[in-house]
Protein backbone atom coordinates (compact mmCIF):
# COMPACT_ATOMS: atom_id res chain seq x y z
CA UNK A 1 0.00 0.00 0.00
CA UNK A 2 1.32 3.43 -1.09
CA UNK A 3 2.62 5.81 2.14
CA UNK A 4 0.20 8.38 2.70
CA UNK A 5 2.17 11.77 4.14
CA UNK A 6 0.34 13.85 6.33
CA UNK A 7 0.96 17.07 5.16
CA UNK A 8 0.92 20.90 6.64
CA UNK A 9 3.11 24.10 8.46
CA UNK A 10 1.78 25.18 11.81
CA UNK A 11 3.68 28.25 11.68
CA UNK A 12 3.61 30.41 14.99
CA UNK A 13 6.37 33.17 13.88
CA UNK A 14 4.02 33.53 10.77
CA UNK A 15 0.63 33.23 12.68
CA UNK A 16 -0.58 31.48 9.57
CA UNK A 17 -1.29 27.32 8.48
CA UNK A 18 -0.22 26.30 5.21
CA UNK A 19 -0.50 22.95 3.86
CA UNK A 20 2.44 21.70 1.79
CA UNK A 21 3.77 18.63 0.02
CA UNK A 22 5.71 15.67 2.47
CA UNK A 23 6.02 17.62 5.57
CA UNK A 24 4.46 18.55 8.96
CA UNK A 25 5.86 21.23 11.35
CA UNK A 26 4.97 20.35 14.61
CA UNK A 27 5.17 21.41 18.54
CA UNK A 28 8.15 20.41 20.11
CA UNK A 29 9.00 23.09 22.05
CA UNK A 30 9.32 22.56 26.03
CA UNK A 31 11.25 25.16 28.01
CA UNK A 32 14.70 23.03 27.94
CA UNK A 33 17.42 22.52 30.42
CA UNK A 34 20.18 22.90 28.00
CA UNK A 35 23.82 21.50 29.03
CA UNK A 36 25.57 24.84 27.72
CA UNK A 37 23.34 27.13 30.14
CA UNK A 38 22.93 24.41 32.76
CA UNK A 39 26.61 24.64 33.29
CA UNK A 40 26.35 28.71 34.15
CA UNK A 41 23.70 28.30 36.46
CA UNK A 42 21.16 30.01 34.06
CA UNK A 43 18.86 27.27 32.84
CA UNK A 44 15.26 27.24 34.27
CA UNK A 45 15.83 23.60 35.60
CA UNK A 46 18.70 21.73 36.12
CA UNK A 47 16.68 18.45 35.03
CA UNK A 48 15.56 18.52 31.74
CA UNK A 49 12.54 16.72 30.38
CA UNK A 50 13.63 14.23 27.45
CA UNK A 51 12.27 15.37 24.81
CA UNK A 52 11.94 15.69 20.75
CA UNK A 53 14.19 18.12 19.83
CA UNK A 54 14.33 21.22 17.23
CA UNK A 55 16.71 21.54 14.13
CA UNK A 56 17.81 25.01 16.15
CA UNK A 57 16.56 26.46 19.71
CA UNK A 58 17.71 30.04 20.89
CA UNK A 59 17.24 31.14 24.60
CA UNK A 60 17.81 34.39 26.19
CA UNK A 61 17.74 34.55 30.07
CA UNK A 62 17.89 37.57 32.19
CA UNK A 63 18.60 36.71 36.13
CA UNK A 64 19.60 39.94 37.26
CA UNK A 65 17.33 43.59 36.84
CA UNK A 66 14.39 43.58 34.68
CA UNK A 67 15.67 46.97 33.63
CA UNK A 68 19.02 45.87 32.20
CA UNK A 69 19.68 43.81 29.24
CA UNK A 70 20.16 40.19 29.21
CA UNK A 71 23.52 39.23 29.40
CA UNK A 72 22.93 35.29 29.09
CA UNK A 73 22.68 33.71 25.87
CA UNK A 74 21.99 29.96 24.88
CA UNK A 75 21.74 28.43 21.74
CA UNK A 76 21.67 23.92 20.80
CA UNK A 77 21.32 22.56 17.35
CA UNK A 78 20.27 19.26 16.74
CA UNK A 79 22.92 17.81 13.75
CA UNK A 80 20.39 14.83 12.61
CA UNK A 81 17.51 17.15 12.00
CA UNK A 82 19.38 20.38 11.10
CA UNK A 83 21.60 18.55 7.93
CA UNK A 84 20.01 15.03 7.03
CA UNK A 85 16.06 15.70 8.73
CA UNK A 86 14.44 15.50 5.08
CA UNK A 87 16.47 11.83 5.30
CA UNK A 88 14.97 10.42 8.71
CA UNK A 89 11.62 8.26 8.08
CA UNK A 90 8.43 8.28 10.40
CA UNK A 91 9.28 4.70 11.44
CA UNK A 92 12.58 6.04 13.14
CA UNK A 93 11.41 8.87 14.47
CA UNK A 94 8.77 7.55 15.97
CA UNK A 95 10.24 4.56 17.44
CA UNK A 96 12.69 3.84 20.24
CA UNK A 97 15.75 1.87 18.70
CA UNK A 98 18.69 2.92 20.99
CA UNK A 99 20.54 3.65 17.52
CA UNK A 100 18.10 6.01 16.05
CA UNK A 101 17.88 7.98 19.38
CA UNK A 102 21.53 8.90 19.69
CA UNK A 103 21.84 9.97 16.61
CA UNK A 104 18.10 11.66 16.53
CA UNK A 105 18.89 13.17 19.90
CA UNK A 106 21.49 14.28 19.30
CA UNK A 107 22.35 18.18 20.18
CA UNK A 108 24.82 20.23 20.86
CA UNK A 109 25.07 23.63 22.72
CA UNK A 110 26.85 26.62 23.40
CA UNK A 111 26.22 29.50 26.18
CA UNK A 112 27.83 32.45 27.39
CA UNK A 113 27.35 34.30 30.73
CA UNK A 114 29.01 38.03 31.06
CA UNK A 115 29.35 40.81 33.91
CA UNK A 116 29.81 44.07 33.23
CA UNK A 117 31.15 45.26 36.83
CA UNK A 118 33.91 43.00 36.88
CA UNK A 119 34.10 41.91 33.26
CA UNK A 120 33.83 38.68 34.01
CA UNK A 121 33.12 35.59 31.28
CA UNK A 122 32.31 32.76 31.02
CA UNK A 123 31.51 30.43 28.06
CA UNK A 124 29.77 27.10 28.12
CA UNK A 125 29.85 24.20 26.09
CA UNK A 126 27.27 20.94 26.00
CA UNK A 127 26.35 17.71 24.55
CA UNK A 128 23.38 15.27 24.93
CA UNK A 129 21.72 12.43 23.18
CA UNK A 130 18.80 10.38 24.14
CA UNK A 131 18.89 6.98 24.75
CA UNK A 132 15.27 5.93 25.70
CA UNK A 133 12.44 7.89 23.99
CA UNK A 134 9.35 6.47 25.49
CA UNK A 135 6.99 3.73 24.50
CA UNK A 136 5.06 6.19 22.15
CA UNK A 137 2.69 8.72 21.57
CA UNK A 138 -0.14 9.72 23.59
CA UNK A 139 -3.46 8.21 22.78
CA UNK A 140 -4.48 12.21 22.27
CA UNK A 141 -1.97 12.47 19.73
CA UNK A 142 -2.46 9.74 17.73
CA UNK A 143 -5.85 10.18 17.40
CA UNK A 144 -5.61 13.27 16.50
CA UNK A 145 -2.97 12.46 14.32
CA UNK A 146 -5.26 9.99 12.68
CA UNK A 147 -8.00 12.04 11.91
CA UNK A 148 -5.87 14.82 10.67
CA UNK A 149 -4.67 11.81 7.96
CA UNK A 150 -8.19 11.31 7.04
CA UNK A 151 -8.84 14.81 6.51
CA UNK A 152 -5.94 15.18 4.61
CA UNK A 153 -6.69 12.01 2.35
CA UNK A 154 -10.43 13.13 1.69
CA UNK A 155 -9.36 16.64 0.89
CA UNK A 156 -6.43 15.08 -1.43
CA UNK A 157 -9.38 12.74 -3.27
CA UNK A 158 -11.82 15.72 -3.66
CA UNK A 159 -8.93 17.91 -5.19
CA UNK A 160 -7.95 15.06 -7.65
CA UNK A 161 -11.51 14.19 -8.68
CA UNK A 162 -12.15 17.92 -9.30
CA UNK A 163 -9.10 18.55 -10.89
CA UNK A 164 -9.74 15.19 -13.20
CA UNK A 165 -13.44 17.15 -14.77
CA UNK A 166 -11.59 20.01 -15.09
CA UNK A 167 -11.14 20.77 -18.76
CA UNK A 168 -8.75 23.43 -18.48
CA UNK A 169 -6.53 21.49 -16.74
CA UNK A 170 -7.05 18.07 -18.93
CA UNK A 171 -6.40 20.60 -21.98
CA UNK A 172 -3.11 21.63 -20.74
CA UNK A 173 -2.26 17.72 -20.36
CA UNK A 174 -3.68 16.84 -24.18
CA UNK A 175 -1.23 19.57 -25.71
CA UNK A 176 1.86 18.48 -23.49
CA UNK A 177 2.11 21.49 -21.52
CA UNK A 178 3.33 20.17 -18.43
CA UNK A 179 4.66 23.40 -16.86
CA UNK A 180 2.04 24.77 -17.44
CA UNK A 181 -0.53 22.30 -16.20
CA UNK A 182 1.36 22.14 -13.47
CA UNK A 183 1.19 25.98 -12.54
CA UNK A 184 -2.36 25.67 -13.15
CA UNK A 185 -2.56 22.99 -10.20
CA UNK A 186 -1.19 24.83 -7.82
CA UNK A 187 -3.28 27.86 -8.18
CA UNK A 188 -6.37 25.24 -8.52
CA UNK A 189 -4.84 23.82 -4.88
CA UNK A 190 -4.29 27.02 -3.70
CA UNK A 191 -7.44 28.07 -4.62
CA UNK A 192 -9.48 25.61 -3.17
CA UNK A 193 -11.54 25.81 -0.25
CA UNK A 194 -13.11 23.36 1.72
CA UNK A 195 -14.47 22.20 5.01
CA UNK A 196 -11.86 19.68 4.67
CA UNK A 197 -9.11 21.60 5.08
CA UNK A 198 -10.78 23.32 8.18
CA UNK A 199 -11.14 19.92 9.88
CA UNK A 200 -7.42 19.46 9.35
CA UNK A 201 -6.57 22.59 10.77
CA UNK A 202 -8.66 21.86 13.53
CA UNK A 203 -7.05 18.81 14.20
CA UNK A 204 -3.26 19.66 13.61
CA UNK A 205 -3.89 22.99 15.96
CA UNK A 206 -1.80 23.24 19.00
CA UNK A 207 -0.62 19.73 19.11
CA UNK A 208 1.79 18.80 21.19
CA UNK A 209 4.26 16.00 20.27
CA UNK A 210 4.59 14.23 23.14
CA UNK A 211 5.54 10.21 23.89
CA UNK A 212 4.95 8.37 27.03
CA UNK A 213 6.92 5.75 29.08
CA UNK A 214 10.26 5.62 30.51
CA UNK A 215 12.84 8.54 29.21
CA UNK A 216 16.48 8.31 29.54
CA UNK A 217 18.64 11.30 28.35
CA UNK A 218 23.05 11.31 28.68
CA UNK A 219 24.45 14.79 29.15
CA UNK A 220 27.97 16.12 29.12
CA UNK A 221 29.29 19.97 29.55
CA UNK A 222 32.19 22.24 29.90
CA UNK A 223 32.87 25.39 31.24
CA UNK A 224 35.67 28.31 30.85
CA UNK A 225 36.43 31.50 32.44
CA UNK A 226 37.52 34.71 30.43
CA UNK A 227 38.56 36.49 33.54
CA UNK A 228 38.66 40.27 32.77
CA UNK A 229 36.87 39.00 29.29
CA UNK A 230 40.74 38.18 27.96
CA UNK A 231 40.87 35.29 25.97
CA UNK A 232 44.49 34.63 26.65
CA UNK A 233 43.81 34.34 30.62
CA UNK A 234 40.80 31.69 29.65
CA UNK A 235 40.75 28.36 32.16
CA UNK A 236 38.70 25.53 32.06
CA UNK A 237 36.74 26.08 35.57
CA UNK A 238 33.73 22.71 35.58
CA UNK A 239 33.17 19.73 34.02
CA UNK A 240 30.25 17.07 34.40
CA UNK A 241 28.42 14.14 32.77
CA UNK A 242 25.16 13.24 34.27
CA UNK A 243 22.07 11.17 33.08
CA UNK A 244 18.39 12.58 33.42
CA UNK A 245 15.11 10.52 32.90
CA UNK A 246 11.99 9.62 34.46
CA UNK A 247 8.88 8.47 33.17
CA UNK A 248 5.79 10.76 31.23
CA UNK A 249 2.50 9.87 31.87
CA UNK A 250 -0.89 10.26 29.68
CA UNK A 251 -2.08 12.96 31.12
CA UNK A 252 1.31 15.33 31.24
CA UNK A 253 2.38 14.45 34.38
CA UNK A 254 5.90 13.75 34.86
CA UNK A 255 8.16 12.13 37.27
CA UNK A 256 11.94 13.24 36.88
CA UNK A 257 14.95 11.84 38.56
CA UNK A 258 18.84 13.02 37.60
CA UNK A 259 22.56 12.08 38.95
CA UNK A 260 25.76 13.83 38.14
CA UNK A 261 28.79 14.17 38.64
CA UNK A 262 30.61 17.66 38.40
CA UNK A 263 34.35 18.46 38.77
CA UNK A 264 35.15 22.27 39.54
CA UNK A 265 37.94 24.27 40.02
CA UNK A 266 37.03 27.61 39.69
CA UNK A 267 35.90 29.16 43.29
CA UNK A 268 38.45 27.48 45.81
CA UNK A 269 41.98 26.96 45.80
CA UNK A 270 42.08 23.09 45.04
CA UNK A 271 40.13 21.44 42.88
CA UNK A 272 36.86 19.53 43.90
CA UNK A 273 34.13 17.35 42.51
CA UNK A 274 30.53 17.26 43.73
CA UNK A 275 27.87 14.40 43.17
CA UNK A 276 24.01 15.73 42.90
CA UNK A 277 21.23 14.08 43.01
CA UNK A 278 17.97 15.27 42.21
CA UNK A 279 13.76 15.00 41.28
CA UNK A 280 11.39 16.99 39.37
CA UNK A 281 7.79 17.45 38.78
CA UNK A 282 6.25 18.08 35.90
CA UNK A 283 2.41 19.18 35.22
CA UNK A 284 1.95 19.64 31.43
CA UNK A 285 -1.51 19.44 30.32
CA UNK A 286 -1.83 18.74 26.58
CA UNK A 287 -4.60 21.73 26.29
CA UNK A 288 -2.97 24.20 28.28
CA UNK A 289 -0.28 26.75 27.48
CA UNK A 290 0.97 26.83 31.22
CA UNK A 291 3.06 24.47 31.99
CA UNK A 292 4.57 23.98 35.84
CA UNK A 293 6.96 22.14 37.53
CA UNK A 294 8.96 22.16 40.64
CA UNK A 295 12.57 20.42 41.29
CA UNK A 296 14.96 20.00 44.63
CA UNK A 297 18.56 18.49 43.87
CA UNK A 298 20.85 17.74 47.11
CA UNK A 299 25.13 18.40 46.26
CA UNK A 300 27.44 16.70 48.18
CA UNK A 301 30.94 17.11 48.00
CA UNK A 302 33.52 14.15 47.15
CA UNK A 303 36.66 15.12 48.73
CA UNK A 304 36.62 18.49 50.21
CA UNK A 305 35.71 18.49 53.97
CA UNK A 306 35.92 22.22 53.90
CA UNK A 307 32.91 22.67 51.46
CA UNK A 308 29.25 22.23 52.78
CA UNK A 309 26.80 20.34 51.70
CA UNK A 310 24.02 22.42 49.39
CA UNK A 311 20.94 22.13 47.83
CA UNK A 312 18.52 23.65 44.92
CA UNK A 313 14.99 23.94 44.97
CA UNK A 314 13.11 26.10 42.58
CA UNK A 315 9.20 26.69 41.15
CA UNK A 316 9.05 27.31 37.45
CA UNK A 317 6.34 28.54 35.28
CA UNK A 318 6.25 28.33 31.36
CA UNK A 319 3.47 29.81 29.31
CA UNK A 320 3.61 28.89 25.67
CA UNK A 321 2.46 32.28 23.37
CA UNK A 322 3.38 30.87 20.32
CA UNK A 323 3.90 27.19 18.79
CA UNK A 324 7.37 28.07 18.47
CA UNK A 325 8.36 30.19 21.59
CA UNK A 326 7.53 29.98 25.07
CA UNK A 327 8.22 32.34 28.16
CA UNK A 328 9.34 31.11 31.16
CA UNK A 329 9.91 32.33 35.04
CA UNK A 330 11.76 30.52 37.42
CA UNK A 331 12.00 31.35 41.42
CA UNK A 332 13.89 29.62 44.15
CA UNK A 333 17.14 28.80 46.04
CA UNK A 334 20.31 28.09 44.22
CA UNK A 335 23.41 26.09 45.62
CA UNK A 336 25.69 28.39 47.30
CA UNK A 337 27.48 30.85 45.48
CA UNK A 338 26.52 29.97 41.98
CA UNK A 339 24.25 32.30 40.23
CA UNK A 340 26.06 35.57 42.57
CA UNK A 341 29.14 35.29 44.79
CA UNK A 342 27.08 37.06 47.82
CA UNK A 343 23.83 35.35 47.64
CA UNK A 344 22.00 32.25 46.54
CA UNK A 345 18.36 33.29 45.53
CA UNK A 346 17.52 32.39 41.70
CA UNK A 347 15.31 34.42 39.62
CA UNK A 348 15.41 34.03 36.12
CA UNK A 349 13.26 34.94 33.32
CA UNK A 350 13.72 32.95 29.82
CA UNK A 351 12.39 33.42 26.57
CA UNK A 352 12.79 30.34 23.76
CA UNK A 353 12.38 29.62 20.41
CA UNK A 354 12.50 27.40 18.24
CA UNK A 355 13.33 26.99 14.22
CA UNK A 356 13.09 24.22 12.03
CA UNK A 357 10.11 21.89 13.50
CA UNK A 358 9.23 19.77 10.26
CA UNK A 359 8.50 16.32 10.95
CA UNK A 360 7.13 13.59 8.45
CA UNK A 361 4.25 12.21 9.77
CA UNK A 362 2.88 9.12 8.32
Amino acid sequence: MKKIILTCILSGLAGGYLLAQDECTLELLAAPATPAATMLGFSPAEIDKPRDVSDFLVSVANSGALSQLPSNYAVEIAPAWLFAGNKISYTSFSGNKVTDNIWQGLTLSAAVRSNDIDTFTQMAFGVKTSLLRGRGYSRDVVQRLALAQAALRDFTDTLNYRLKNDERYNQLLDDGLNEEAEAYRKKFFNNFNSEKTEMLEEQLHDIRLTRTGFKLDLTAGIVQDFPGGRFEQRSVSRAGVWLSGGYEGEKGISFLFMTRYLHSAGYLEEAYSTFDGGARFIYAPAESKFTASGEAIYRKPLQSEALPASWRATLNVEYKFRPAMSLNFSWGRNFDGVVTRNGNVIAVLSVFSSFGNKRKIS
